[in-house]
């Protein structure tokens, strides 16, 4: 039960942010939810699922992951850029991996649907 309630509230979180919106906007090009992809990272061969990617209005390709990671304290900003470094390599791996299939400019996003929060930042190739 305490499981459903937190769905529904980042679903309605997502559903009344700007950020959230634009996210699952359908008018985004070539967007893909549960987007698998194989490749090598670090000479490995690796797959992974990214949670949604597509090309915006400006040509760049978003690579986003949704996090459910809760906070309760008071420096939301600080627990934002503490999980930012916590899942940078993962992000900088799915823009690997994507870069090696699009040849796109391609921008890493984390979302945190139950704090309407965002971290961006830009791969680099």
């Amino acid at each position: 039960a305490a499981a459903v309630l937190r769905v529904q509230q980042a679903l309605r979180n997502m559903l009344e942010d700007q950020r959230g919106q634009w996210i699952l906007s359908d008018t985004h090009k070539e967007q893909y939810n549960e987007y698998r992809i194989t490749g090598l990272y670090k000479d490995k061969l690796v797959n992974v699922i990214l949670d949604r990617t597509f090309v915006d209005e400006d040509g760049v390709r978003w690579v986003i992951d949704y996090k459910t990671s809760p906070h309760e304290g008071k420096d939301k900003e600080a627990f934002l850029d503490l999980q930012q470094q916590r899942y940078q390599e993962q992000l900088e791996k799915y823009g690997s991996l994507l870069n090696q299939i699009r040849d796109d400019n391609i921008k890493l996003g984390l979302y945190f649907p139950l704090l309407q929060g965002w971290r961006e930042w830009e791969f680099n190739k």
